[in-house]
């Protein structure tokens, strides 16, 4: 997303769009591009090589993303091809963003409150998922479009 020049033109755009309540998701992105001009200034991110498919997910059973239209599971992240996640994400203020998903202290989902609305960061590797047609990930796509 941030290697396309012209989404990041078009930055106070998406950022006014968020204000006026909208709700911007982002997929995971590749580090270095990302830090060089970050979409959302709070969140660095840093290459990790420790997040395959064997981590445990710890999910926010009270955050609405989780449950809302599909009830999120531990069992939704069984058999997940190669990686589940793909940076450490680095927050430079947490006063108003919610870590729905996370594993080792890395958030693996972040939702941050901006005027009236919010935006999604998706660490999560759902590409390869999707490519494997994995059931937990078009699950998790369905909630962030919800919500």
């Amino acid at each position: 997303m941030t290697s396309n020049d012209k989404i990041i033109k078009r930055k106070s755009e998406l950022l006014r769009f968020v204000e006026n309540g909208g709700h911007l998701f982002i997929l995971s992105q590749d580090w270095k591009v990302w830090n060089n001009n970050p979409l959302v200034d709070d969140f660095q991110l840093k290459s990790v090589f420790n997040l395959d498919e064997t981590i445990t997910i710890e999910i926010d059973t009270t955050h609405k993303i989780n449950n809302v239209p599909n009830h999120i599971k531990i069992d939704d992240f069984d058999n997940w091809i190669y990686i589940k996640g793909c940076n450490e994400v680095k927050l430079s203020s947490d006063k108003t963003v919610a870590v729905p998903l996370q594993s080792m202290n890395f958030p693996l989902l972040l939702t941050k409150l901006q005027g009236k609305g919010k935006i999604s960061y998706v660490d999560l590797a759902l590409y390869h998922q999707w490519l494997n047609v994995h059931p937990g990930s078009y699950k998790i796509i369905a909630n962030l479009i919800s919500y």
